[in-house]
């Protein structure tokens, strides 16, 4: 008997074998599947809300830059925390923790540029 024919008899024999082995590999293989998909649902949903967080102090940053601009003077600080505050308070199944703002005032040639920058603690998913 050749080789060849000899992986071709043992590839005919599993057509009208019905003994369930195929169910069984589904079966087990179904496992790192859901768990592949479960990981991956996850990880898009992180970054949703990385995208939303990095949004919020974006805004929270332009607002201490721009409040004595806008209000005649006062503590851009609070604003950035309002404003930081108010936009992470929409994203569901997050808690933000304590938020740090800097703002420092730098004079070259005459004119004044505010920076801001702002920090927070990681979010930690609401139970």
């Amino acid at each position: 008997m050749e080789p060849r024919a000899g992986v071709l008899g043992a590839l005919a024999r599993f057509g009208p074998d019905q003994t369930g082995g195929l169910a069984v590999i589904l079966g087990l293989a179904f496992i790192p599947i859901m768990l592949a998909a479960g990981a991956a649902v996850d990880y898009s949903y992180a970054g949703m809300v990385k995208s939303k967080l990095d949004a919020a102090a974006d805004a929270a940053v332009l607002a201490a830059v721009d409040y004595p601009t806008i209000s005649g003077g006062g503590s851009g600080q609070q604003a950035a925390k309002n404003t930081f505050a108010a936009q992470s308070a929409g994203i569901k199944r997050v808690t933000v923790g304590a938020v740090d703002i800097t703002i420092t005032n730098d004079s070259i040639a005459g004119r004044t540029a505010r920076r801001c920058a702002s920090t927070c603690c990681a979010p930690r998913p609401n139970s």
